[in-house]
């Protein structure tokens, strides 16, 4: 079996990417054929003339509109034309984001999708949500469309820096409740900065010994797509204004982008980490959370809901008092914590790397016996 990727590729950074990697390493293992066209390379622009050379079994397009923007027009006339001229060829694509693309972009993500999705013989999602907006909102077929899970991250490195972290972020002697990510308006960090401003208020005992981390940044975007870097960089700015009016600057840190070397480290010294989103399709942040063992506050929305709905905390969006309800409760309660973490690892069994891994190749192996 051949398969051929389009995707973003390391170095290439992003979480597609890192999730791209995974995924080919992890076939590789597995004794398959796959090679990568990178969405930054030369490459990339010849799609046509690459798969009429190499002419893999299989096709996939990682995929989001944000990705590639109107690079997607190119994608699609490079697809409809292998679509003609290589008929055994399956071309099948992940969507990434599109149960949140079509709660922002209404009625011209809709359309765009139906048009769009017509050349695919495959469409993989993530969670049941997606599926469910495919068919009702895009008129998708359901019989094409294959619902696989994230699967748990794996990490090259599992190097505890815990001094040099410490050193390097000031965070001794400190419980450290963790946001990470990019930094944008559908993130709801806002919600994470309320609760902790309750925090300084209502326990002092804990807020003294607490430090919340807000570590990421605003996406570097292109083209028509810098409107929303634009307004991204805007969202960065009312949250330091809010940590600065309410005098905050001593229990919230503003970390910025994170070197790879010192995810795997911030993620091990954390007590909590809280997904506060206001939509997600899902999060490759609580799958980092999940590989570390470390209990997670999420809302209820997206694939955060369908990832811990039997064993997860989940708080409804936009809602500062119960966040700030369940931290405390947690970190007044050790016990309660070693429960949860417990309880992961039967999330982490389920949604492991390499079952993931088998059900795509088993898929994979379905679709090519189909006409």
């Amino acid at each position: 079996m051949r398969i051929c990727f389009i995707s973003p590729y390391p170095p290439q950074k992003g979480g597609i990417s890192i999730y791209t990697e995974r995924l080919v390493t992890n076939l590789r293992n597995s004794k398959v054929n796959v090679e990568v066209i990178g969405s930054n390379t030369f490459i990339f622009f010849n799609i046509f003339n690459y798969i009429r050379k190499n002419k893999p079994d299989i096709l996939r397009v990682e995929y989001a509109i944000s990705m590639y923007g109107f690079s997607s027009l190119w994608i699609y006339l490079n697809l409809f034309f292998i679509k003609i001229f290589f008929k055994n060829i399956k071309v099948t694509t992940n969507l990434h984001e599109i149960a949140r693309e079509i709660e922002i972009l209404g009625f011209i993500a809709r359309i765009y999708y139906y048009i769009f999705l017509k050349v695919f013989d495959r469409i993989y999602v993530h969670t049941q949500e997606g599926k469910n907006k495919l068919i009702n909102k895009c008129h998708v077929k359901k019989n094409i469309i294959k619902i696989i899970p994230h699967g748990t991250y794996q990490f090259k490195n599992k190097t505890f820096l815990k001094k040099e972290i410490e050193d390097k972020y000031r965070l001794k002697n400190k419980k450290v409740i963790l946001y990470f990510g990019y930094i944008t308006s559908s993130k709801g960090i806002e919600y994470l900065i309320s609760a902790t401003n309750k925090l300084v208020k209502n326990e002092k005992k804990i807020a003294d010994n607490t430090l919340t981390i807000i570590a990421g940044c605003v996406r570097q975007r292109k083209g028509f797509f810098k409107i929303f870097g634009n307004k991204d960089k805007k969202y960065l700015e009312s949250l330091k204004n809010d940590v600065g009016k309410n005098n905050l600057e001593e229990h919230i840190k503003f970390l910025g982008f994170i070197e790879d070397k010192y995810v795997y480290s911030l993620f091990k010294r954390a007590k909590l980490v809280i997904l506060p989103y206001n939509s997600a399709e899902q999060s490759g942040v609580l799958n980092l959370a999940l590989a570390t063992n470390k209990v997670v506050i999420a809302t209820k929305t997206g694939g955060l809901k369908e990832s811990l709905k039997d064993i997860g905390i989940l708080i409804p969006k936009q809602n500062s008092q119960i966040l700030f309800k369940e931290i405390v409760g947690l970190l007044k309660n050790q016990s309660k914590i070693d429960e949860v973490e417990h309880k992961y690892k039967k999330i982490v069994q389920k949604e492991n790397s390499s079952k993931i891994n088998q059900i795509l190749i088993n898929d994979f192996e379905k679709i090519l016996k189909t006409k």
